[in-house]
């Protein structure tokens, strides 16, 4: 039980950490920088940039998903229930990782190319049509986080809960859960401030 009281406050150290950068992040969006205008070059190179960020973003992904799905249905043979309990959000979460991946690799290109002769033909309104996509990208990128920390903090909760009751397997499901929605959490806190720096960028233009 010391030993499991131990790992309990560090995941719980963890989550409050996470919670730290979600409140730095929200309070980093609700104080913008000074404005200073973009011309349209500045701005097609930083979509550029944040286009190709997301694509390596998506490959993160499925470098994340593909070996979370191959853990998962190995424990899935184990004879301890602990493990059993672990390979259920490492194999659900790693196939959505694994999806979500192959979306954005695979969507980027044609994103980036109907931007350029947006830019091209007529570079206002392609501005004012994807800073509201943006503004909406930000928006789901704050509902995100607020249910990654919910679940990180519900599964340190689910496996305390584990612990008391001697129930590994739902012991397990909490350590699975709460180390998925970690390493979600944390890629799109990254993916966030590149989102928000996108959005800067196409604001300055319209300014």
């Amino acid at each position: 039980m010391p030993r499991f009281r131990t790992s309990f406050r560090a995941w719980l150290l963890g989550g409050l950490l996470l919670g730290l950068g979600l409140t730095s992040r929200v309070w980093a969006q609700a104080v913008p920088d000074p404005v200073i205008p973009h011309g349209v070059p500045q701005v097609v190179d930083d979509m550029h940039d944040y286009f190709a960020k997301e694509l390596r973003g998506g490959i993160v992904l499925v470098a994340m998903g593909a070996p979370s799905v191959a853990l998962g249905g190995g424990l899935l043979a184990q004879d301890r229930p602990l493990l059993r309990g672990f390979a259920y959000p490492m194999l659900i979460v790693g196939a959505l990782e694994l999806g979500g991946g192959i979306l954005f690799a695979a969507r980027t290109p044609k994103q980036v190319r109907d931007l350029e002769n947006g830019f091209a033909k007529d570079p206002l309104v392609t501005q004012k049509q994807e800073l509201q996509r943006m503004r909406r990208v930000n928006r789901q990128f704050s509902l995100l986080e607020v249910v990654e920390v919910t679940l990180h903090l519900g599964g340190i909760g689910m496996s305390a809960l584990g612990g008391n009751l001697r129930n590994e397997i739902l012991s397990g499901v909490g350590i699975g859960l709460s180390v998925q929605s970690m390493g979600l959490l944390l890629f799109d806190l990254l993916a966030a401030q590149r989102a928000l720096r996108f959005t800067e960028s196409l604001r300055k233009m319209g300014s």
